[in-house]
């Protein structure tokens, strides 16, 4: 991979917006680069039961154990699709329902392997990493971990 990105993936709260404008006016690649592919993952108001609805996930990690393993999952991504750059954002702390949580941006001389690349780094994140994420109910309804379910 051509560029390194950022030297932890985490961002205390909801990703801002300038971040996300940041990195899409300035992916740090280069002049060779011909595609990039986004991901955005935002917290849901999921249902569950009595009626309540998820307001907020509280994520919480291993931030030393999740940067290690997120550098594995650049450098196998990267040489699996000859990336230009992967950058990978993820929230600490709490994260309301409609705010964003997750970026992933992949940078390659072509559009395939891009998408490719991102759609995996997405899946590495959500299956590898040690980020724990305590989904806040409405009506003071208490918490319930979430739980990540397969791709599909």
């Amino acid at each position: 991979m051509t560029t390194r990105a950022q030297r932890t993936l985490f961002v205390p709260g909801a990703i801002p917006a300038h971040q996300v404008a940041r990195l899409l006016t300035r992916p740090g690649t280069s002049p060779e680069t011909g595609g990039h592919a986004l991901f955005l993952g935002q917290v849901r108001a999921d249902p569950h039961e009595g009626g309540q609805v998820v307001t907020a996930i509280e994520y919480t990690a291993h931030e030393a154990m999740a940067d290690a393993e997120m550098e594995r999952i650049r450098d196998e991504v990267g040489a699996r699709h000859e990336l230009e750059a992967l950058h990978v954002l993820h929230s600490l702390g709490e994260v309301a329902v409609g705010e964003l949580c997750l970026l992933v941006l992949a940078s390659s001389r072509h559009r395939g392997p891009a998408r490719d690349a991102c759609h995996e780094a997405v899946e590495a994140v959500k299956s590898r990493l040690p980020i724990f994420g305590r989904e806040l109910l409405s009506g003071g309804g208490g918490h319930h971990w979430k739980v990540n379910t397969p791709p599909g």
